[in-house]
């Protein structure tokens, strides 16, 4: 998703608030089928074209998916002084390109700068007063954003609150022009099309209300939270969840208090459509990741996950074109399968 969670949350700055950052991708493009020509070939019209859709074949990440062509390297010393592309764990998960998203960071001198680029049309219930405001940092919240873009894409820059707001709200205002004038030298992006095999989510509640926790784990009592300042956030996360493409549901299970030191927290996140992604792909090929029987999943995956900075271990179970990832119970794999089964009858 320890001291820092994952990088799914995009603006997660750790020197201010620990987020967690996560983690879906569609089937792939159908296979064409054979027509048989027609008898009299001299007579037969040409079929026209089929539209395009945002399928596995059409799907379109901002700036080829490159977070290097986003700035050039006298912008950013112009932004933020000398500055460093951020990989942490978390990176280019498949929610991220399932969504046709973009999400870049830099560490720099003078500030940490992110730029967000997305499909306009998938930018759901997104809430944009949180990255966006006239007087950065006074509501709360640690961002200083700009958003633009146009009627296609979507973007959005934000750096870290410092003491001169007016600065922080001039670097995003101007990273803004420079994301907008580059991304016109690339195609527009294109989300993921829904398809009707990927899974709807449930709310964790209802997710809730139809699973025992405790009994699957063998504990007398099961919550369902998480027990900590340790969540989900950040505009990467708003969008991924807004659309649709993400959901986090954490469960404290414990014979006694839920706040006792043998007590055990187990999270999940569902990926809708994220099984054929690249960045799928590339996250089961990790070392130390192996296959794993679970009942009720085409295949599984356990190992070295990307839930906390670090090592940690997590089961990634993908069901048709969906993925889910479990994590927690101090990687106990039992533990892990037996509440990815549980859930997989709930969402098949």
């Amino acid at each position: 998703m320890t001291a820092s969670r994952r990088r799914i949350s995009t603006l997660s700055f750790v020197t201010l608030t620990a987020a967690l950052l996560l983690a879906g991708c569609a089937s792939a493009a159908p296979t064409a089928t054979e027509t048989s020509l027609p008898t009299e070939t001299a007579t037969a019209k040409p079929t026209p074209e089929p539209t395009p859709t945002a399928t596995r074949a059409s799907m379109q990440l901002p700036f080829a998916g490159d977070c290097n062509s986003v700035f050039a390297a006298e912008q950013l010393n112009e932004l933020v002084g000398e500055a460093e592309l951020d990989e942490p764990w978390g990176a280019d998960l498949p929610p991220e390109e399932t969504l046709g998203l973009l999400s870049c960071r830099w560490n720099g001198e003078l500030s940490t700068l992110e730029a967000i680029v997305a499909p306009a049309d998938s930018v759901v219930n997104f809430p944009l007063d949180r990255y966006v405001m006239s007087d950065c940092g006074s509501a709360g919240y640690y961002y200083c954003g700009a958003v633009g873009g146009d009627s296609e894409t979507w973007i959005l820059v934000a750096t870290l609150v410092s003491s001169d707001s007016a600065a922080d709200l001039q670097r995003a205002n101007t990273a803004l022009e420079y994301v907008e004038s580059a991304s016109h030298n690339y195609p527009q992006p294109v989300a993921l099309k829904t398809e009707k095999d990927w899974w709807s989510l449930p709310s964790c509640d209802e997710l809730d209300s139809r699973l025992d926790m405790a009994a699957i784990l063998g504990r007398a009592a099961s919550e369902p939270a998480y027990h900590s300042d340790n969540i989900p956030s950040g505009p990467t996360w708003d969008l991924l969840e807004g659309a649709g493409r993400t959901q986090w549901c954490p469960w404290t299970v414990s014979d006694g208090s839920p706040y006792d030191t043998e007590s055990k927290v187990v999270e999940i996140e569902m990926w809708p459509g994220a099984a054929d992604t690249d960045a799928m792909q590339k996250l089961i090929a990790v070392e130390g990741i192996e296959p794993i029987d679970v009942t009720g999943a085409d295949s599984a995956f356990i190992g070295p996950g990307l839930a906390y900075s670090g090592t940690y271990t997590s089961l990634y179970v993908i069901d048709g074109p969906n993925v889910m990832q479990v994590y927690g119970l101090d990687g106990d794999p039992a533990g892990l399968s037996a509440v990815a089964t549980a859930v997989l009858e709930q969402l098949q």
